[in-house]
């Protein structure tokens, strides 16, 4: 396992190591999670696709594209992620206490979420800027990684009169 993890770290890529056989990637598990809390959202007319979408390309995207759930919400409490859970439980136990059940992906929801989706017009072109974007963030975050960013001056902050 050794051996091929380097490899593919050799290459570029970023392997984990899974503990135990579960179905699906970790990664698609994920995202299914937060896809069935996203219709369930969208369906029940608490928000709208395109504002669920900048809610996560805005606000936790953003965190997300260079540190995990965990390392986000310890720095989101003075005292770390033990803190968090302290002070965020009664609300993080709301979700699992009603989990996304499978009707979350219903023809119905289905049907709600595209009443207000506007498919991309080009799909095609709309792939080919995401992957840009995606090589983009992977050159500033390896960039970051060897700790180039680090030695980098520090962004102006701004002032207040």
């Amino acid at each position: 396992m050794e051996r091929a993890r380097a490899i593919y770290a050799r290459v570029g890529q970023a392997p984990v190591i899974i503990r135990r056989e579960v179905d699906g990637f970790v990664l698609n598990r994920l995202q299914a999670a937060l896809l069935a809390e996203a219709f369930r959202l969208v369906s029940e007319g608490v928000v709208s696709p395109a504002d669920l979408d900048v809610t996560m390309t805005r606000g936790l995207g953003l965190r997300w594209a260079f540190m995990g759930p965990f390392e986000t919400i310890e720095l989101n409490a003075p005292g770390g992620i033990p803190d968090y859970v302290a002070r965020f439980r009664g609300f993080l136990e709301l979700i699992p206490r009603d989990p996304a059940r499978p009707e979350v992906f219903s023809d119905e929801a289905l049907a709600t979420v595209m009443a207000e989706w506007t498919p991309t017009a080009d799909a095609e072109a709309k792939m080919r800027w995401r992957d840009g974007r995606l090589a983009a963030l992977r050159v500033h975050l390896d960039a970051r990684d060897r700790g180039a960013l680090d030695r980098a001056p520090a962004p102006p902050q701004a002032s207040t009169p």
